[in-house]
Parts: structure tokens; sequence; C-alpha cells
């Protein structure tokens, strides 16, 4: 068989949906750039681990059973797509009580049908993850799929219990906003900061003011960078438990990479702050939505990347800097 056809399997649903609606992929939460994320730390984790070149030769009953399964999220976006199937997903979310009464008609519109679809998707993948590669393959690969299960779990719980109906993630709101207050006041702008209780729930009210000007923010958990915590700390963890570091090495690459997560969501909130105070609360909210989670997808990209092959460019480094110091002095011309 050829493996390549399981990263096929999974791009093709993919690049479907984008065909069909690029937009979407320019949004984090709710949204699908997390696809993206996906198929980079799956084919990340295929180089780094070899996984690509140690499958077994499957047998005929798993081969087919691989191929029917690899059909089956390109034939679910296919029913979204062209079949209408997206109004039996939203009846389903209205059966099991998506709140679009209380919250908006967004939430089922919208959040419900693409928290289906990370459903529907993270079991197909990982299923197909266990036919070919087996449990040995799938602990190798281990990131990517916890990646996809743990942006479907947020999603699904922003579905359900958004803003600040879950009291207990809103623990990180508070450090965020005062971080993010101190951040904008070293860029001589004015902050106010109070609790915030509404409809929807706690959360923390930032104005931001400047100039006879002020743009107000309302804080949620799924603003605070919760949820990009979570998927950073498990999967940075699976991603050094094998690497050979130290131990002490694996809690400075941990505490590391905490930090920069934390920092690239503070970043995103003060940009959020600063466009809606000098553009406008239009441009603030498409920044919030279709471009906000860049700040956290980048950082996630370049400090894994760098922990995956800062060790090899190391190693490629010395070595030159080694063979140039060996090389004999040259004669000088007579």
């Amino acid at each position: 068989m050829n493996y390549v056809a399981v990263p096929v399997s999974f791009l093709a649903p993919i690049l479907i949906i984008y065909i069909i609606d690029p937009n979407s992929f320019e949004t984090s939460f709710a949204g699908r750039s997390p696809y993206i994320i996906f198929l980079w730390l799956f084919l990340l984790e295929l180089i780094v681990s070899q996984s690509i070149f140690t499958v077994g030769i499957l047998s005929r009953k798993r081969f087919l059973a691989s191929l029917t399964l690899m059909t089956i999220p390109t034939l679910y976006v296919i029913g979204i797509v062209f079949f209408d199937f997206k109004r039996t997903v939203t009846e389903i979310g209205k059966v099991l009580g998506v709140p679009y009464g209380t919250f908006g008609n967004w939430f089922i519109d919208v959040a419900w049908p693409i928290s289906f679809e990370y459903i529907v998707l993270a079991i197909s993948f990982t299923t197909i993850m266990f036919v070919v590669y087996h449990v040995n393959g799938v602990k190798k690969l281990a990131i990517p799929l916890f990646f996809f299960w743990a942006t479907t779990f947020f999603f699904i719980l922003n579905t359900f219990a958004p803003y600040g109906a879950v009291w207990i993630l809103q623990a990180l709101v508070p450090l965020t906003a005062r971080s993010t207050a101190s951040v904008l006041e070293m860029m001589k702008y004015q902050t106010f900061l109070a609790p915030l209780m509404d409809s929807r729930g706690a959360g923390t009210l930032l104005v931001v003011s400047n100039g006879g000007s002020s743009f107000p923010v309302a804080i949620y958990w799924p603003s605070a960078g919760v949820h990009s915590l979570f998927i950073y700390s498990i999967t940075i963890l699976l991603f050094i438990k094998d690497a050979s570091f130290t131990r002490l090495q694996k809690t400075v690459c941990f505490v590391i990479g905490a930090v920069g997560t934390f920092a690239a969501n503070v970043a995103r909130i003060v940009t959020i702050c600063i466009v809606g105070l000098n553009i406008g609360a239009s441009a603030a909210q498409l920044l919030h939505d279709y471009y906000g989670e860049v700040f956290f997808i980048s950082w996630m990209i370049v400090y894994v990347s760098a922990i995956a092959f800062g060790p090899r460019f190391k190693r490629h480094i010395l070595y030159r800097l080694r063979r140039e110091a060996d090389k004999p002095d040259s004669i000088p011309a007579k």
C-alpha cells in the first residue's frame, strides 16, 4: 500500500472544504485553521519519528478496511457541501441542547456544525491511523491526534458553554487582563479593569483609552488563552518526552514555551485593543474572529520546529566549524 495515501486521505476533505469555504480557514477558534496545524504536526511527526518508513505490510482485510475508512471524511464533507446534510446536523444540535436560544443562532448555525465536523474527522483520522499504523504507530503520532482531539473538545465546550458559563475556566482571565493592561500602559495607553457579570456569565472588562477615545473589551475564557495553554502543554509534553534532553532541559523547554504561549495571547489582545481604539470596532472584530490566533499558531510552529530541528542544526554547525578548524593552514605564496 502507498502510505502517502494516509496523509492524502486527511488532505482531501480539508482541500474540498477550503475550495468551497476558504474564509473559514482564516478563523482558528470555531474555525478551520487548526486543520492546517494538524497536517503540519502529522507530517512533522512522520519525518521526525520516520513512522512512514516503518509501517508493515497490511493484510488484505486491513487494506480494504483502511481504504474504506479513508473515504469517510471525504464522503462526509461531500454530504455537507452538496447534499445539505448540514440541516440534519443542525437538528441534532437542537436535540442535544445547543443553547442558541440564550446565546444566539450563531452557536447552532456555525459553532455546532463546525464542532460536529471536528468530531467526525477526529474519529475518522484516529481510526485510520490505528488501522494503518497499529498501536505503536498511533503512539508515535499521538501529538497531532491529541491536538485534533483537544481542539475538538474546546470547540464543543465553547458551543455548549460559551463566554463565562464555565466559571473554573475563568481563572486565567484576571491574569491575562492585568498583563494586557500592563503592556498597554507601557505603550502609553490608559487602561481600566473591572469585573464583568452579564447574561453571558462572568468575565473581565478592559477599557483602553488614549487622546479622548476609548475602546472596551470583554475578556472571557476563550479569549484568555485557556485552550491555547492546554493544547500547548500536552502537545509539548508529548513532543519532548522521548527527546534526548535532560530533565532540566525538558523543564526549561516547557516553561519557555508556556511563557511564550501566554505572551502570544497577550500580544493578540493588545493588538485587538490598539486596532479597536485607532481604527474601529469592526476592524477589531475582524482581527479577533479571523486573524487573532495567528499569534498562537505562529508561536507553536516556530517553537516546535526549533525543538525538533534545532539540535540537528546545532550539530551541523559544530561539524562544519570542526572541519574548518581541522583544515591545514594554506601555504603562503612565495
